[in-house]
C-alpha cells in the first residue's frame, strides 16, 4: 500500500519532473493519462518555489556531506486503498490526513512537496522530504536517509499509519494486508523477491520440459490413416514445447535484458564496492545496499542460465515430432481426425 525510495540530488530533480508532470518531460510510465493530469494537485503549502529551490533552501539550512551519491530526498508512496472508493470524499480525505501523518513523522519545514496523482491506473500520492535528523555529537541538523529510514521505521510505518487511519474513520481501511502487515521492505528487496518468484517459475518449467524430451527420446512412431502418431507422451505436451520454441525472438530479447542488467549491476557493485573501502559515514547502508544489488546480479545470471538451458531443450526437439504436433492441432481444428495416443 506504501513504498519508499531514496534518491541523491541528481535523481530527484527527474523525479520532481515525474510528480509536478513537467511539459516536455518524456515519462517511462506509460499508464499516464495525460488527458486526466489537471485533476492532480499537491497538498504541500509551500507552493511559492519550485521544488528545486525548496531542496536547496533547505539543504543550505542543514549539515549534508558534499557527496554526488549522498540520498537528498526521500519519498513515500501511498496508494489508496481498495476499500476507499475513488473520486469521493473518503478519497479526499485519506491523502489530506495521509499527508498530516507524514508532516507530523517527518516536520513540515522537511517537506517537498506531496503530488496526488489522479492521472494513473490507481490515485497515489508521492510526499517528498528532505531525511533530516539531530547530529547526536554536535546537536545540530543533518541530512541522513540512513539513521532516519531503519529498518525499525520500515517496519513500523504501516502499522502506525493503520491505527492512525482507523481513528480517522473509524473502521478499517485495508491498509494492513498480506505484503504490509510485517512491515515495509525497500524497493530493491521487492525487486529481488519477484526475480525469485520468476526464477522458480522457470526452473520448474525447465524441469517439466526436461521430462518431456526424455518422453520423446523413448517415442514409438507408427502409422495411421492420417500419418504418424505417437505413443507415450501427450499430444499437449508437444504443443506447449513447439509454442515456447516459436517465441524464440521474444526469449532472445529476454536473455539481452538479463545481460544487459549483469553488465549494469557489475558496474554498480564495483562502485559499491570502492564506496565501502573509503567511506565511514553510512557504511552500513552501503553494505547493504552491496548485498541486495550482488543478490540482483546473481538472479539475473541465474535466469539467463536458465533460458539458456531451456534453449538448448528445445533445440532437441525433432522435427517429426512436431510436424506430429502440427497434424494433431490442424485435426483438432477440424474436429475431423482424432490422433491415436
Amino acid at each position: 500500500m506504501a513504498s519508499l525510495c531514496k534518491a541523491t540530488r541528481g535523481v530527484s530533480g527527474n523525479l520532481f519532473d515525474h510528480y509536478e508532470r513537467k511539459e516536455n518531460i518524456k515519462f517511462k510510465n506509460q499508464d499516464i493519462d495525460k488527458t486526466r493530469s489537471y485533476l492532480n494537485y499537491n497538498l504541500a503549502t509551500n507552493k511559492n518555489l519550485s521544488q528545486r529551490e525548496i531542496l536547496n533552501n533547505r539543504l543550505s539550512e542543514v549539515k549534508v556531506l558534499k557527496r554526488d551519491d549522498v540520498n537528498v530526498t526521500c519519498n513515500w508512496v501511498i496508494t489508496l486503498p481498495k476499500k476507499i472508493k475513488e473520486n469521493s470524499e473518503e478519497e479526499k480525505l485519506f491523502f489530506q490526513e495521509s499527508y498530516n501523518f507524514l508532516k507530523n513523522r517527518y516536520g513540515e519545514k522537511n517537506i517537498i512537496s506531496s503530488y496526488v496523482h489522479k492521472d494513473e491506473v490507481t490515485p497515489h500520492m508521492h510526499f517528498c522530504f528532505v531525511p533530516v535528523v539531530i547530529d547526536k555529537k554536535k546537536n545540530i541538523e543533518k541530512v541522513s536517509a540512513f539513521e532516519l529510514i531503519t529498518k525499525k521505521e520500515l517496519n513500523s510505518f504501516h502499522k502506525e499509519l493503520n491505527n492512525y487511519m482507523t481513528n480517522i474513520f473509524n473502521r478499517d481501511i485495508g491498509i494492513l494486508n498480506g505484503a504490509t502487515a510485517n512491515g515495509n521492505k525497500t524497493v530493491l528487496e521487492m525487486k529481488n523477491e519477484q526475480l525469485e518468484k520468476e526464477l522458480n517459475k522457470i526452473s520448474n518449467k525447465t524441469k517439466k520440459y526436461n521430462s518431456t524430451l526424455e518422453k520423446i527420446k523413448n517415442l514409438k512412431i507408427k502409422d495411421t490413416l492420417i500419418g504418424n502418431a505417437v505413443k507415450g507422451i501427450s499430444t499437449n505436451e508437444i504443443i506447449e514445447l513447439i509454442s515456447e520454441s516459436s517465441q524464440s525472438l521474444k526469449r532472445e530479447k529476454e536473455l539481452n535484458i538479463a545481460i544487459n542488467e549483469i553488465k549494469r549491476l557489475l558496474k554498480e557493485t564495483e562502485k559499491l564496492q570502492n564506496e565501502n573501502e573509503k567511506l565511514k559515514e553510512e557504511l552500513k547502508e552501503n553494505k547493504i545496499s552491496l548485498k541486495n544489488r550482488i543478490k540482483e546480479k546473481n538472479l539475473f545470471i541465474r535466469l539467463k542460465n536458465e533460458w539458456e538451458y531451456q534453449n538448448k531443450i528445445l533445440d532437441k526437439i525433432p522435427d517429426e515430432i512436431i510436424e506430429i504436433a502440427k497434424i494433431k492441432v490442424e485435426s483438432t481444428k477440424n474436429n475431423n481426425y482424432e490422433l491415436e495416443l
